[in-house]
């Protein structure tokens, strides 16, 4: 069994870093700290039998516009594609609130 590539997202303005897995997770850093700030299984109802081969194969940000929104899109090596949008928390410019 070979390892596999996963990919790495990064969102300069708001310092936080989004990676692919291998074990089918998609983790979000804050630039600031060491570990995830954001962790979320990458489940595919339609086929269960699947999940736990794919990988989170690719990520990118969809960077914000003023008010500091934006989308994180992820890739499954099996390519179901997933959206999360985040906010980012009044008063700190760095900080995910939801995604």
């Amino acid at each position: 069994s070979g390892r596999s590539f996963v990919g790495m997202g990064l969102w300069r303005g708001a310092g936080l870093v989004a990676s692919g897995s291998e074990s089918n997770h998609v983790f979000v850093y804050d630039l600031r700290w060491g570990k995830p700030v954001w962790v979320h299984p990458f489940d595919v109802a339609s086929d269960s039998s699947s999940d736990a081969e794919g990988f989170v194969s690719a990520v990118t940000w969809l960077q914000g516009d003023a008010d500091g929104g934006g989308a994180l899109v992820a890739g499954r090596s099996d390519g179901v594609l997933k959206m999360f949008t985040c906010q980012p928390r009044r008063g700190d410019d760095h900080q995910v609130d939801d995604l």
